[in-house]
């Protein structure tokens, strides 16, 4: 599953906010080296909920799509399981260690989440978490990722385990709640805000720059689509979309986020989101332009995934220039803490 494979509903993000005080803690204190699809495309809606310190540890148990099973694992055996899924080993220890905390933190917010509102539970089998990378994080066991990294698996395995172990009781927070850490692949140069991606006002989640993730292997794609194919695919999208004689008309981008992402277009005479667009026609982001000549649009694409939060090759770039997981993750979530928690 690649990350830039969206709903073909336009997807809602709503901020889970855990207090740290509840919890009694100390609070001053994608293949081998191949893009591992960060996943975390669209938090399920989710609302503000009060926990207890039993509810937030215990490991996490997580719902398999492929088996229809769950399993309960320790929380260091789902972070190294979602690092190897999520992030090329290959990416400098630091930036695994950003990634680690970032998956941790994600998924205590859904474990939260999950153990106080049983209905949406039900949805995944009763679990915390689920390895539906549509809509939760992608997670591997170590059985296959020995599969996946072949010859590379032992020092591949024990890096991963070794930046799990590195963050292992610290959490992300601001103002004494977890934050909803949100990754993609990479910014077409500048992170989006969540305000502009899903309308809502979150702190840490706004625009940061990122022009190292040019250099990304997945910057820039091209995706083409018969004039025939698009049309049945917004027919079927569209209610009420009308499609003149003119294909070039079909579609126009109307406005833009600060980040350059397309917020609205207009297609077949009906205004419709740039994410929409997007899962629409399997872009890899939002920051798109379109063309049709020929009988095809083309379109254009700048980044890999929905933009918000921490950028994965980013933070590979800024370990690189030697900064530390912490650096890391406050630069892309905007005025946050590294907080002991229990996991």
């Amino acid at each position: 599953m690649k990350d830039y494979i969206l709903p073909i509903a336009a997807f809602t993000i709503f901020l889970l906010i855990i207090p740290l005080a509840a919890l009694a803690l100390n609070t001053n204190v994608q293949y081998n080296t191949a893009k591992n699809a960060s996943s975390v495309t669209q938090a399920p809606p989710v609302q503000p909920v009060p926990v207890s310190a039993a509810e937030t540890d215990g490991g996490f148990t997580v719902y398999h799509t492929r088996t229809k099973s769950a399993e309960t694992l320790s929380a260091d055996d789902y972070v190294r399981g979602v690092v190897a899924a999520e992030m090329p080993a290959e990416y400098p220890g630091e930036a695994l260690k950003a990634q680690a905390a970032a998956a941790f933190t994600y998924a205590a917010v859904q474990r939260a989440y999950h153990r106080t509102h049983p209905a949406a539970a039900a949805s995944i089998g009763g679990a915390d978490v689920s390895d539906d990378p549509s809509h939760y994080q992608s997670y591997i066991s170590e059985e296959t990722a020995r599969r996946r990294f072949g010859s590379d698996f032992d020092w591949q395995w024990a890096k991963i385990t070794q930046a799990v172990q590195a963050v292992h009781g610290f959490a992300l927070t601001q103002n004494g709640q977890l934050i909803n850490a949100l990754y993609f692949s990479c910014s077409a140069g500048k992170t989006e805000s969540s305000h502009d991606i899903w309308g809502d006002d979150v702190p840490y989640l706004v625009e940061v720059s990122s022009t190292w993730d040019s250099a990304a292997p997945d910057y820039h794609s091209t995706v083409r689509v018969s004039q025939a194919a698009f049309q049945k695919a917004a027919a079927s999208d569209v209610s009420g979309a009308a499609f003149g004689p003119d294909p070039s008309g079909w579609i126009g981008i109307v406005s833009h986020s600060d980040a350059g992402g397309v917020l609205t277009v207009r297609l077949g005479g009906k205004t419709v989101s740039g994410t929409n667009i997007q899962s629409l026609f399997g872009l890899h982001s939002t920051h798109f332009d379109v063309q049709f000549a020929n009988g095809t649009f083309t379109f254009t694409v700048l980044g890999d995934g929905h933009g918000v939060g921490l950028s994965q090759y980013g933070a590979c770039a800024l370990a690189k220039q030697g900064k530390s997981w912490q650096d890391i993750v406050k630069y892309y979530y905007t005025g946050v803490a590294v907080t002991p928690f229990p996991w």
